[in-house]
């Protein structure tokens, strides 16, 4: 927790599929969204792109669609006020090693730092500090979405390790089928009154021991370091019991706050010990309509060949079930979260509505904005009722277009209230 007697205002936005330069849109809307980043001390989102210029091999499977830009989006991100990059996702390893060490030499140019890709396994885990002067934020960021490959390697005094991201491998569930004992129905009653939903069988689920253990062990390490420590937690599943298990765990483990994206919707924000959980950020940008090359691979999903262009993909993308992200309003209605941290703990945590403009033609689509007050109370009004199953209260302000969720009160640890008294 804060080790100086100031405060440090921190701002979490979700999933940044940002692949169009952003620095000459002059939107009144857009230009206060930018300010209040600014305005913030420190501010973190989800990279969820390759920073490769569409260079490298793409690999046979990726997050869906192959997703990278030009190297410039680092300076795009840095240039709305940006301090720091999540970058461990289940894009990270689309375009293979060799890309994902580019993004990191884009990032670097920048004043950018990241957290969750590295060299090998050791750099992709390890905390990344941002020193700011109201004190010293470290971020650890993980995925749990991810194709196997993908992973970062260890290495060793003889051969280099494989660079990749940091992952949190979720193990197969063990089902428990319903059936008519006492102690089933018992337990069934138990996991509902404390909001785990129960219509199908229940699962529980375990960790690889090697990746509980090593993310564990960085939040530890971020906790010596660092005056705030921020856990990234990028996954697809929703509202499974481990993701609220390993976020208790991690905040056990000394993170100061959790934030959860990846599945592209907003949801609950959970209050475990005096800690803020936001179980879904959703997205911040959502450009892939605006990919500017992909690979083979994409067209044939939709049935095309070598005679089509991205046009082609777009228009096959709009009729299409599984693939058709771009036509879901509520993707395209999110918030970030603004908190304050004093010394004895977090003070505020005020939930900012975005507009990623649905509706508009592009290129316009998937590009934020601060939504008007409509949408504004529309989208609070959903984050409270997903937040209700965690007991967490949430107001929502008309004078200013925010929700405030109302915090457990704190106190100083006792040996610093006394030397208060005694001052």
């Amino acid at each position: 927790m804060m080790q100086n007697t100031g405060q440090l205002s921190l701002l979490l936005a979700g999933d940044a599929i940002i692949t169009q330069p952003w620095s000459h849109l002059n939107e009144s809307s857009f230009l206060g969204l930018v300010q209040q980043i600014r305005s913030t001390d420190v501010s973190i989102v989800n990279l969820e792109l390759v920073l490769s210029g569409f260079r490298g091999y793409p690999q046979v499977d990726s997050g869906g669609t192959h997703l990278s830009a030009s190297p410039q989006i680092a300076q795009e991100l840095e240039w709305a006020g940006f301090n720091m990059l999540v970058t461990a996702n289940n894009h990270s390893f689309d375009f293979g090693s060799e890309r994902i060490l580019e993004s990191l030499r884009s990032i670097s140019k920048t004043n950018l730092v990241q957290a969750g890709t590295g060299m090998d396994l050791p750099a992709a885990r390890q905390p990344a500090y941002f020193d700011h002067a109201s004190g010293m934020v470290a971020l650890v960021a993980i995925t749990s979405t991810f194709e196997y490959y993908g992973r970062a390697g260890m290495s060793r005094a003889d051969f280099p390790g494989r660079p990749g991201f940091n992952p949190l491998e979720v193990l197969p569930a063990r089902r428990i089928i319903r059936d008519t004992t006492r102690l089933q129905k018992s337990l069934i009653k138990v996991l509902a009154n404390v909001g785990i939903p129960t219509r199908r069988p229940l699962c529980f689920r375990k960790f690889r021991p090697a990746d509980l253990a090593g993310n564990l062990a960085a939040v530890r390490q971020a906790r010596r370091n660092a005056d705030l420590v921020v856990l990234s937690l990028h996954t697809h599943e929703r509202r499974d019991t481990w993701i609220q298990a390993f976020a208790h765990q991690a905040v056990d483990a000394g993170a100061d706050v959790v934030f959860i994206h990846g599945p592209h919707f907003v949801d609950g924000i959970e209050i475990y010990k005096g800690k803020p959980i936001l179980h879904g950020l959703g997205n911040f940008v959502f450009q892939p309509e605006l990919v500017e090359k992909l690979p083979a691979e994409n067209y044939e999903k939709f049935g095309l060949g070598d005679e089509h262009t991205m046009e082609d993909i777009r228009r096959a993308r709009c009729v299409s079930g599984r693939f058709n992200f771009p036509a879901r309003p509520e993707i395209y209605e999110t918030f970030i979260a603004n908190l304050t941290f004093h010394s004895h703990g977090p003070s505020e945590l005020k939930l900012v509505p975005v507009d990623l403009s649905f509706g508009q033609s592009l290129p316009r689509r998937g590009s934020p904005r601060l939504a008007d007050a409509q949408l504004g109370q529309r989208i609070i009004k959903e984050v409270q009722e997903k937040s209700r199953r965690f007991g967490t209260r949430i107001e929502y302000s008309s004078s200013d277009n925010v929700g405030r969720v109302i915090l457990p009160l704190q106190r100083a640890p006792a040996s610093r209230e006394r030397k208060r008294r005694a001052a």
